[in-house]
């Protein structure tokens, strides 16, 4: 019998939100579409390629946490 991981539904929640961020930013990258994103106290309008992204896409955070918000201080 296959045996299935169970998650606390946040996390498959918060998965879920990182999946799609980053989906959403592999398709800006794509067509060449700028994305609006929180930095220096300030709404910022920055090419997806500006944007200091992990190894699966997600925006890394100033302080070293990903938790996939796109509202970073570090993008």
């Amino acid at each position: 019998m296959k045996t299935i991981k169970t998650h606390p539904l946040h996390e498959v929640i918060e998965e879920g939100i990182r999946d799609g961020i980053a989906a959403a930013l592999k398709r800006h990258r794509l067509l060449g579409e700028k994305v609006a994103v929180w930095k220096d106290g300030r709404v910022q309008v920055l090419s997806v390629d500006e944007l200091d992204l992990d190894e699966n896409g997600y925006p890394r955070h100033a302080n070293g946490a990903n938790n996939g918000s796109p509202a970073t201080d570090n993008c």
